[in-house]
This record gives structure tokens, C-alpha cells and sequence, in this order.
């Protein structure tokens, strides 16, 4: 799954690392964005489930994706509390397409959600039946910029006269690099073609499985770190402080 990751890229140059053709328009379009909500534009080092994050959704072949605020954790169109929210943070690939919150959503409204790292946390034996979770930073060897693939909707139940748009980040089997620490983790969408289709609204259901399959193996690092991160009110450069380094030490 994913509970938690971070965005600790400067946001123009994380769109620009996946999608160098629309430098110029980034430029203005952070700006704007930066204007409206100022504390995104600040590196994050712990993001939870209901803040906001920054998301590109689908658009037109040839368009630049639209940069957009989204609270993490969907609340559907039919909803009428924003507490499920806190039980749709993750989708799973493997059930998009029969899940009803979710199947009507793949043909339109597919998303990339910002980030460079996630958080899992590893469950070990301790004192008996209790058992003692160890986080774990899981982030590409120079830890440049990841595209996580989501859904996302809109929903004028909870929040009248406003849109409240909400995304879930999609998940898969864990890959070799991962699998020690958790058995799921989220779709990772690479530089190129499969970003750019997979945001093409003539996406169609043919080629969805083509898109959520896990990373690649050999791609990914894991970095144990302080149980610091366990709050969401920490924040902050030092939460990715290294305990560990050794990927096969991790009991």
C-alpha cells in the first residue's frame, strides 16, 4: 500500500523531469498555483492521507496535463461524508476495473500523483504477540522524481457549491526491491510513453493493464528511518536521516 510519502522535489523541475516539452507553460502554471497555496510550493517531507497533494490529470494528446490540488483519499461522487476518504487512500489494480468507486473513474479520470519517495512500514515480532513496525524510506537510487498512477473525482455532496476533488494513489504486488518490507506498494509510471498514455484521454480499456503493472525490479532503495515519521505533524529534512543502510538488514 502507501500511506505516507514525500515530495521533497521542487515541483517545476519534477514536471519538467516527465515532461520537458512544456517547460515554458510549467513555468506560469506553478506560479499560478503557488499563488493560491503557497505551502505547496515547499519541499514535504510527510504526506499524509486528507492533505492536499499535487496531481496531473488527463488531458488531450499534445496538451499539457492539468496541474491541479487534490485531497488524498477519494471520496466518491455519491458520498455524503468525507470520512470514507480515509479508506480510499489506495485502489488496487488488480480490482479497478469491478470496483464501482473506481470503474467508472479509469476512462476519464486518470491521474499522476506527485512525489520522489514513500513510506512503508515493516511489522517484526516483539514481546510476544505484539509487534513492532519499522519505517522504511523507499525511493529510486539518486532519488529522482516518481509518478504515482491514481484515480480522481469530484463530489458537491460533502463540500456544496465546490468541487472537492479527491485522488487515490493505485497499488500493486510489491516488486523484489520491496517485498521484504510490505507485499504491496504503489504503480510507478516511467519518463516517456507510458506517462504520456496513460494521461491520454484515448486511453482505452485495452491497454489500462498495460500501465499498472509493479516497477520494475532493481529500481527502487529502501531506507530505514526514524519512527519519527510515524506522526504526520513531523516534518522536515531529518525524518529521511538514515538508522540503516543495508537493504537485506531490515529485522
Amino acid at each position: 500500500m502507501c500511506g505516507r510519502f514525500t515530495l521533497k522535489t521542487p515541483v517545476l523541475e519534477w514536471l519538467i523531469h516527465f515532461f520537458p516539452q512544456f517547460g515554458d507553460h510549467w513555468t506560469h502554471a506553478t506560479r499560478a498555483l503557488f499563488e493560491q497555496a503557497p505551502k505547496l510550493a515547499l519541499p514535504r517531507w510527510n504526506i499524509a492521507p486528507t492533505q492536499e497533494v499535487l496531481v496531473l490529470s488527463s488531458t488531450v494528446p499534445g496538451e499539457p496535463p492539468l496541474l491541479r490540488t487534490m485531497r488524498w483519499g477519494l471520496i466518491p461522487s455519491w458520498a455524503s461524508a468525507d470520512n470514507i476518504g480515509y479508506s480510499m487512500i489506495n485502489a488496487r489494480s488488480e480490482t479497478l476495473a469491478e470496483k464501482p468507486s473506481f470503474r467508472s473513474l479509469l476512462p476519464q479520470h486518470r491521474c499522476v500523483v506527485l512525489a520522489d519517495g514513500y513510506y512503508e512500514w515493516k511489522k517484526s515480532p516483539d514481546h510476544g504477540t505484539k509487534q513492532k513496525k519499522t519505517p522504511f524510506w523507499i525511493h529510486r537510487p539518486n532519488e529522482a522524481p516518481l509518478a504515482m498512477a491514481g484515480l480522481w473525482t469530484s463530489n458537491r455532496r460533502v463540500v456544496p457549491d465546490s468541487d472537492c476533488l479527491t485522488t487515490t494513489i493505485i497499488t500493486a504486488d510489491a516488486n523484489d526491491d520491496t517485498r521484504a518490507v510490505h507485499d504491496r506498494m504503489p504503480v510507478f509510471l516511467e519518463e516517456g510513453i507510458p506517462i504520456q498514455r496513460w494521461l491520454s484521454l484515448e486511453l482505452g480499456p485495452e491497454e489500462w493493464p498495460l500501465y499498472l503493472a509493479p516497477r520494475t525490479s532493481g529500481c527502487l532503495e529502501l531506507r530505514k528511518v526514524s519512527d519519527r515519521v510515524n506522526s504526520p505533524k513531523n516534518e522536515g529534512i531529518s525524518l529521511l536521516e538514515e538508522v540503516e543502510r543495508s537493504p537485506s538488514s531490515m529485522d
